[in-house]
């Protein structure tokens, strides 16, 4: 029956089992020295239907004895272990679920896994979040695309989808922000090229490598909401590091013009100078209720490489997340135009 249970709530996952051992783990390799898994417990009833502290200790003492170390992504209250689990040789990296990591925290996490692999032969890095998917594929990808297992993002996050997932069983990335961040990372490596290899180089960089990464600060210029349906007050708000930076208000927001299927698009330009920087989530909403987020990074949104001087950019619908329209938003004709001064 527990069993069963696990199999179940680790959502057609790829799993690991090892009859000699009396092994079943949600756990998978992505590479031979990188594996993804889900979140190890002791208590319970966790333990019943996710993976047991006790059996996961038991298979990477059995498989990679002195040779692993854990990285604990979760930041939710409850999923963390005590200081001396794993022969103490494990780290956290807090970030929420359903969301991307800081960006400079990626950097820092892919730099730490890089460093205990090439501390000796046959390290392993073991990755998990609550459940080894969404926040631990942020991190594979991009551990991957740093160690060119992949030639790009999208090739990447399909082959974190088959090492990751069973067949028929859905994407490995689904969340929006996360698939952006793993296209950011690979845009950002490429910005400093590659080794013949593939790698992206030497861990420490000059900055023209690992260090070229800047919190860029945008000033907007203009934001533009395709798709309202109906008389709706839009509101905007903006985050930075999770706390709210800057809010409009529904007075402030213009009717630019009609558009398709009787929806409408919104205007906003800012009276004073309004200054985003680093990792942003923007808000879209109504009468108080969230209708979408978005999330993206200064360093990287708006700069266009074969018209420079357009600074923009452009959301739809399928590039955000947690989307409830509320009968206030047209999926199809549903466009966030963020201009930059």
């Amino acid at each position: 029956m527990d069993v069963q249970l696990k199999h179940a709530v680790s959502q057609g996952k790829r799993r690991t089992i090892d009859r000699d051992l009396g092994i079943d783990l949600d756990l998978a390799y992505m590479t031979s020295t990188l594996i993804a898994m889900g979140f190890p417990s002791s208590t319970f009833p966790k333990r019943i239907y996710r993976n047991s502290m006790k059996q996961t200790l038991k298979y990477l003492d059995a498989k990679h004895k002195d040779k692993y170390k854990v990285y604990n992504l979760c930041s939710e209250p409850g999923f963390s272990y005590p200081p001396e689990s794993f022969h103490s040789n494990w780290v956290s990296y807090p970030f929420d679920d359903h969301t991307p990591p800081q960006f400079s925290m990626l950097l820092a996490i892919v730099r730490d896994i890089r460093e205990w692999m090439r501390k000796n032969e046959g390290n392993v890095a073991v990755v998990h979040c609550k459940a080894g998917k969404g926040r631990t594929g942020v991190v594979c990808c991009a551990v991957m695309i740093a160690e060119g297992v992949f030639e790009d993002a999208e090739s990447c996050l399909r082959g974190y989808t088959g090492l990751r997932m069973r067949e028929g069983f859905g994407e490995g990335l689904t969340v929006a922000g996360q698939v952006r961040w793993v296209r950011y990372f690979d845009e950002f490596v490429r910005g400093f090229g590659r080794t013949v290899d593939g790698n992206i180089g030497e861990i420490s960089g000059s900055t023209s490598g690992w260090n070229a990464y800047r919190i860029v600060e945008r000033k907007i210029g203009s934001v533009t909401v395709h798709g309202i349906k109906g008389k709706r007050d839009i509101v905007l708000e903006f985050l930075i590091d999770g706390k709210l930076h800057y809010s409009t208000t529904a007075a402030s927001i213009n009717e630019l013009e009609s558009g398709p299927l009787d929806t409408k698009a919104l205007v906003y330009t800012p009276q004073d100078s309004v200054a985003l920087s680093g990792d942003i989530c923007m808000r879209v909403k109504s009468n108080s209720q969230s209708l979408c987020r978005i999330w993206f990074n200064t360093h990287f949104a708006g700069f266009d490489k074969v018209h420079p001087h357009i600074q923009q950019v452009e959301f739809k619908m399928l590039d955000a997340d947690g989307w409830k329209p509320r009968g206030c938003l047209d999926a199809g004709e549903f466009r966030l135009i963020l201009e930059f001064e």
